[in-house]
């Protein structure tokens, strides 16, 4: 409906054919190569991609077939790829007309173009100065050193940084896998399965979970720098280099992104630096070459040779290599808006494997204070900064409580970061921490929970699990029917109850839900005598005879009260009259939204 009512004349990214004429035109558009206006039609590029991604992610799952999701999946590319070329087309122009506009006191081409999402960067070296070290892009944050070899050739450096990442999607391992189960086994197998199971207990499962972590099979490249991910200790200790796994998408953070982000990954990474040497073809010394529109990218080598001799076969320690060729120098002021729990680390796409690698680099220093990177590489292309996305998991305790009618307070106190999210009908804000300066653009800023999702995520504070997570940070195991059947009923109950993290939750077993509940009518912190623990499992609900400060966990229940089929109609049977008539009268978007923030964090499976 949204689409039938914009009527802006943009064509319909669903519909093959109105796409492909849209990309057809634009692309024989020759006379739109001025870097103005292409930055100005690749709003409604972004525009178009923007759209296909929401589709896909705000459909229910199941509407839309597989056909359907590889189709726009392929659109998105086709898009992306146009918006390259466009932007190299601008780039020739650009430097068709270097001489003309070049830098009085440098005699070098030095030109910045921006618009929203987009910045690009271009220095031709006509002046060759061979004294020439280094320039720096006033206000945009990027500082290049060039060796003396490029410093006095034909050469251009072109940086383009954006705050989308359009390459993490294209890792094979981007987006979860499906579990497949195989129907052909026969039911005698399947039973002396679950009985082997049964027998092995807590063993077998551990044996399964060592099975789906390891990486799936790959060719010679990808089998190089496949296996790294999230979990360091099972992956990064073989192969440090290649971080293409499930986790690439957790590692990078988005810089709202300087994928470089979402740096996001989710990554992934978000402010991505494109960078190329070019070779310079505006020149007046071979004007035939000024009207070949193509850019040609020139691979820069460096070679190495190793101060350790070949004869001794140990070595005491690695020995750092020695170039000959000396590689350029980047450093790379990260984003404002991106909070840094540990310190980041330059990676680069790897164009034929389809992945992110994090070698290539020497001299990495991060300097916290000033929030820069700086790095030495060998390697022109796609850049980013990443970290870990699990830093804030599991979450150390949380708590939810309601502050009056249709709104309540979310407080998660995660393994670095402590959050507080205010819910209001049907949107929510992040209002604590306010020490964090990174996140004033966020702070106040009411949303609803699937944009708050994304933000926090971009700003590199990610407390949202995704589907893969258990396999790069400890959880708690529990039955997904009971978790989701629990979350309902704490959202459903919320405007009269609060809900706090227990101890017990861990010891419960996977098919019990154990927390703490206590009714709470005003808005103030919850009395730590009012608390009391409830179980939930699938069939039924109870109030436990134990408290936080029992010395063991027990499955008795308090006495007087009795069995519930869920946890709503537990506390809404014990509930004050004022408490029920609140649970009426509140609002569906309040509901719908506390449930929607509750389950994005899966509670009781990542506390």
């Amino acid at each position: 409906w949204e689409r039938y009512m914009k009527c802006d004349g943009s064509p319909d990214p669903t519909v093959t054919q109105d796409i492909n004429t849209y990309m057809s035109l634009w692309r024989e558009d020759k006379e739109s190569s001025d870097i103005k206006m292409v930055l100005n039609d690749s709003r409604q590029l972004l525009a178009l991609i923007g759209e296909l991604e929401f589709l896909m992610s705000d459909t229910p799952e199941g509407e839309l077939s597989e056909s359907d999701i590889g189709r726009y999946r392929q659109t998105i590319r086709d898009l992306q790829e146009l918006l390259s070329y466009k932007l190299d087309e601008a780039t020739v122009d650009m430097l068709k007309k270097a001489t003309a506009e070049a830098d009085i006191e440098s005699g070098n081409l030095q030109k910045v173009s921006k618009l929203d999402d987009i910045t690009l960067m271009l220095w031709a070296n006509l002046n060759k100065n061979p004294r020439f070290k280094s320039y720096e892009f006033q206000g945009e944050g990027f500082t290049f050193e060039l060796p003396k070899p490029l410093a006095t050739a034909d050469v251009a450096i072109r940086v383009i940084k954006t705050a989308f990442d359009h390459l993490s999607p294209h890792c094979r391992t981007f987006y979860p896998r499906k579990k497949k189960v195989d129907q052909s086994a026969a039911p005698e197998e399947e039973e002396k399965k679950d009985e082997e199971d049964t027998k092995d207990g807590e063993e077998g499962e551990k044996e399964g979970e060592g099975d789906d972590e390891k990486p799936l099979d790959a060719d010679a490249d990808d089998a190089k720098s496949v296996a790294s991910g999230r979990k360091v200790t099972k992956y990064k200790k073989n192969t440090p280099n290649n971080i293409d796994h499930p986790g690439n998408r957790e590692k990078t953070v988005d810089l709202d992104r300087l994928s470089l982000r979402r740096v996001s990954t989710q990554n992934m990474p978000d402010a991505k630096y494109k960078w190329f040497p070019l070779c310079l073809m505006a020149n007046s010394k071979h004007t035939a070459r000024t009207q070949r529109s193509e850019v040609f990218n020139v691979k820069y080598n460096t070679h190495t040779v190793n101060s350790q001799p070949e004869a001794e076969v140990t070595p005491p320690a690695p020995v750092q290599p020695t170039y000959i060729t000396p590689p350029v120098g980047v450093t790379i002021k990260l984003p404002s808006t991106v909070a840094f729990y540990e310190e980041p680390q330059p990676a680069r796409w790897s164009r034929e494997g389809k992945h992110w690698r994090l070698d290539g680099f020497t001299d990495i220093k991060f300097d916290e204070e000033n929030k820069t990177l700086s790095f030495k590489t060998n390697t022109f292309g796609l850049l980013t900064v990443i970290q870990d996305s699990h830093l804030n998991m599991p979450f150390q305790s949380w708590e939810i409580r309601p502050r009056g009618n249709n709104s309540a307070l979310f407080t998660i106190i995660a393994a670095i970061v402590e959050l507080e999210i205010e819910i209001k009908d049907d949107k929510c804000c992040l209002s604590q921490p306010e020490d964090t300066p990174e996140l004033d653009h966020l702070r106040k800023k009411w949303l609803a929970p699937k944009d708050l999702v994304k933000a926090l995520k971009a700003a590199g504070v990610n407390i949202f699990p995704e589907p893969d997570s258990s396999k790069f940070v400890s959880m708690t195991k529990k039955d997904e029917e009971a978790e989701m059947l629990t979350y309902r009923c704490m959202a459903m109950t919320l405007p009269a109850f609060a809900f706090s993290w227990s101890k017990w939750n861990a010891e419960a077993g996977e098919d019990r839900i154990v927390m703490q509940a206590a009714e709470h009518l005003e808005d103030e912190p919850v009395n730590e005598d009012d608390w009391c623990c409830y179980v939930q499992s699938v069939r039924r609900a109870k109030k436990l005879k134990i408290n936080e400060f029992s010395e063991e966990f027990s499955v008795d229940h308090a006495e007087g009260s009795e069995l519930r089929s869920n946890m709503y109609h537990m506390l809404t049977d014990s509930a004050s009259e004022k408490a029920r008539e609140r649970i009426q009268a509140a609002s569906f978007r309040f509901l719908h939204c506390a449930e929607e923030l509750i389950r994005a964090t899966r509670l009781f499976t990542y506390s």
